[in-house]
């Protein structure tokens, strides 16, 4: 995987925690050593906290394992972590089946026969147990999501840039995702009925035309996703360019989470995240 990109994303979602773990065979360009990542947000006291951890085994059978932190058996994924500050014991199971593009491509070079993958492994699934982190103790009985990225082609080079988004409500995630590829046309990947993910968002309240405009990064959300996302119900929660030595471009990533939309209605969004990452090439290759 020198050469290429894998990672599981996984996102538990109630009304009083948002929380993502990643478990990385590389970093976002690829080329670095494995580890777990994990963030957290209490919409209870807006505290944000993120945690990164070494792992020497990510996975197992081509499947996410992190060291026994995180492991799946016949489609169920376990998840007890113990970190500085934290402590997860978590079950999840999916409500649904997997969802993606079709073969799960994103991209595929000719010319070197590499390609670049996602799939959706649990759009909409549950999670159950525990998270405790510092003082808090939260019981969840909540909304989960899993996908999977991986390709052989560096991602770089396998694409210009990508919005994606999971929106958690009471019964069903909501996902969408515009793909770029550095060749071809763009990709518009949804699984809102009839492919209608504006008005999923517009009827969440994460989408109100008359909105003012965002900052930079949100106003490139918006050009991918073709409507606007409004900010009220966005916190800018990352920011970051992962670049490595020698190669002609670095990927600029955002991700926001996303509050809870405006109370009634069986459309409403508990929460979820968005997330925009840019290719920008460079002048002059790191070395």
């Amino acid at each position: 995987m020198s050469d290429g990109f894998e990672w599981w994303y996984f996102q538990v979602v109630d009304e009083r925690l948002m929380l993502t773990l990643t478990v990385h065979r590389t970093d976002l360009v690829g080329g670095s050593t494995p580890y777990l990542s994990i963030s957290a947000l209490s919409l209870a006291d807006g505290e944000y906290a993120s945690w990164r951890l070494p792992v020497d085994e990510p996975a197992r059978r081509g499947e996410p394992w992190a060291d026994g932190l995180v492991r799946e058996d016949f489609g169920q994924y376990r998840i007890r972590v113990a970190a500085d500050g934290l402590s997860l014991d978590l079950a999840l199971a999916a409500r649904t089946g997997a969802w993606g593009p079709s073969k799960s491509l994103l991209c595929h070079d000719e010319k070197s026969g590499r390609s670049a993958y996602w799939w959706v492994k649990m759009p909409s699934g549950t999670a159950i147990g525990s998270v405790r982190w510092g003082a808090r103790l939260f019981r969840l009985d909540a909304s989960a999501y899993l996908d999977h990225n991986w390709g052989t082609l560096p991602l770089y080079e396998a694409l210009t840039g990508w919005t994606w988004i999971a929106l958690a409500r009471a019964d069903r995630t909501t996902v969408g995702a515009v793909v770029q590829p550095q060749a071809g046309p763009v990709l518009h990947l949804t699984n809102a009925p009839g492919g209608r993910l504006a008005q999923e968002a517009l009827a969440g309240g994460l989408s109100r035309p008359d909105a003012p405009p965002g900052s930079a990064d949100l106003r490139e959300a918006e050009r991918m996703l073709g409507w606007r996302p409004d900010s009220d119900l966005l916190r800018r929660v990352k920011h970051q360019r992962y670049r490595r030595r020698g190669e002609p471009a670095e990927l600029s990533y955002t991700r926001w989470a996303i509050t809870a939309g405006p109370a009634g209605g069986a459309g409403r969004i508990l929460g979820g995240f968005m997330e925009t990452a840019v290719v920008l090439p460079l002048a002059v290759p790191l070395g």
